[in-house]
């Protein structure tokens, strides 16, 4: 095996944090290596006591792709492990453990010395922030749990003093505050009441679970100092309480949803927040819609895509047009209006180009166009290699978009497995799986053997691989010829032996 200790001694990365580029190429040492803490404040990871530390070893290792330094305990459990990942010689993952598990990463995903998101795993939760303009505050979440965002808000408010433990003064608090409820109470209610939510078990109880849930997240909006804090827990408000609608689990939703757009609408300050609220209520409404037993689809479908486009004439410069514009393109794409799809798509490109919604819209346009044109395509296997869609020329490719949730994802399985087999080394399978977490698909693999690659990256259908060719439905198969060209964007499993007979020859 190739030496990796040069490279990983020039990277020098243990004596600086994730926020500074180092300079130095000395190698570090085990107390360099340990004295490093997460960006990130309130991560549990192991910190060995000094004599511990003494019988530490450090040493350089190839970490998938990459070169870094492993930190090892005397019985050989990993304390940390700092990765160069794509082999400029510059460490971009510095990761923390608890008890043998990895618990938490500082992530510099651009590879510009400075870590600009953070992984909670295992044992620590699942959250994934975005930190887009480096100061080491997170601007958004890639991934988080119900209960981890009202974790994360409590603690934010109370670093902040959002809450004080002293009586309120005019200055600090709203009007509205003259109820006698302290921000501390609520809060501890909001906690107590969310361990409850087993317990709602029918659908009477559901509902007046979600209504006692959306009163006390209305009243913390009302008992905060400043309006970028009101409008963090309103927005909670209308995502509970949509999400709620569309669960089937709080019908009067909707009218909750209506009356407390029509009370931000009043205010010109509010405008924006208006806007967010309006579209949960235009999908709560449609959701609700749906599940009437005598529901009119095309009806329904109709004044669907007549309020969405209202709300896009209303509020052409909100982040939620983005989503609004995008559910129209799909509307299209869908009724086979395929032109009209791609001037939707095209539309979430051009006004909102870094919104989600123009990447899941950006790939549906380059799907669509796909036919005939070859298509950059790539991912993560499960073992932390690239897979590349170049390295496959010359041999006929299926691209297979699924997830082991979708059944008619799985009953088209042993079909493809005949076909390869058939076909043998002139037809390719490469498989995507967009499940949302990847021990479900760890478990499935484990029982059922697959004789193609994986690729997985986290997200579902949110996913980088999800969005890089706009998939919209699962299962989705795309079919290319030899010299890796577009044959057939949505292949169904019926068609493929015969188109294959005609490209393998």
């Amino acid at each position: 095996m190739k030496s990796i200790a040069p490279s990983l001694a020039a990277i020098c990365l243990l004596i600086a944090t994730p926020s500074v580029r180092p300079t130095d190429a000395a190698s570090p040492s085990v107390g360099q290596a340990l004295g490093l803490a997460p960006t990130q404040k309130g991560v549990d990871y192991d910190r060995p006591s000094a004599d511990l530390v003494a019988k530490c070893k450090i040493s350089a290792r190839k970490i998938g792709d990459g070169v870094g330094w492993i930190v090892l305990e005397p019985d050989g459990l990993t304390l940390r492990r700092f990765v160069d990942t794509n082999g400029d010689n510059v460490v971009d993952r510095w990761c923390y453990y608890k008890n043998g598990l990895e618990v938490y990463c500082d992530i510099d995903a651009d590879f510009n010395g400075k870590a600009d998101q953070f992984r909670w795993l295992h044992t620590a939760g699942c959250r994934w922030g975005i930190d887009n303009d480096k100061d080491g505050q997170i601007d958004a979440w890639e991934v988080i749990s119900a209960e981890e965002v009202t974790a994360e808000m409590i603690a934010a408010l109370a670093d902040s003093g959002f809450f004080s433990k002293t009586s309120p003064t005019p200055q600090n608090v709203p009007a509205k505050v003259g109820s006698g409820e302290d921000g501390e109470k609520l809060l501890a209610e909001l906690e107590s009441l969310d361990r409850e939510v087993e317990k709602a078990t029918t659908p009477q109880k559901q509902a007046e679970f979600n209504t006692r849930r959306a009163d006390l997240l209305e009243k913390i909006a009302e008992n905060t100092r400043s309006s970028s804090d009101r409008a963090m827990w309103l927005r909670q408000l209308a995502d509970m309480i949509s999400a709620a609608v569309q669960s089937g689990t709080y019908p009067g939703g909707v009218k909750r949803l209506e009356s407390l757009f029509a009370k931000l609408q009043k205010n010109d300050a509010d405008k924006n927040l208006a806007a967010y609220v309006r579209f949960r209520q235009l999908t709560a409404e449609y959701a609700l819609a749906l599940q009437s037993p005598k529901a009119d689809f095309a009806k329904i479908q109709t004044q669907w895509l007549k309020s969405l486009k209202t709300f896009v004439a209303d509020y052409p410069k909100s982040s939620e047009t983005a989503e609004a514009m995008l559910q129209l393109a799909i509307a299209e794409e869908f009724a086979g209006e395929e032109d009209k799809a791609k001037q939707w798509y095209g539309r979430v490109v051009k006004t909102f180009p870094d919104s989600p919604a123009a990447k899941k819209a950006a790939g549906a346009k380059t799907r669509l166009n796909s036919v005939g044109k070859t298509i950059r395509f790539s991912g993560k296997s499960l073992s932390g290699s690239r897979i590349d869609l170049t390295k496959y020329r010359g041999r006929v490719v299926l691209i297979q978009y699924w997830a082991t949730w979708c059944e008619p994802a799985l009953n088209n399985m042993p079909m493809l497995k005949k076909l390869v087999k058939k076909y043998d080394g002139k037809f390719s399978v490469i498989g995507v799986s967009l499940d949302g977490r990847r021990k479900d698909l760890d478990a499935f693999l484990a029982e059922n053997k697959l004789p193609w690659p994986q690729i997985f990256e986290p997200g579902g259908l949110d996913s980088r691989p999800a969005n890089q060719l706009g998939i919209l439905t699962l299962p989705t198969m795309i079919l290319l010829d030899r010299q890796g060209k577009v044959v057939n964007r949505n292949i169904q499993a019926a068609e493929l032996d015969g188109e294959l007979k005609k490209l393998v020859r």
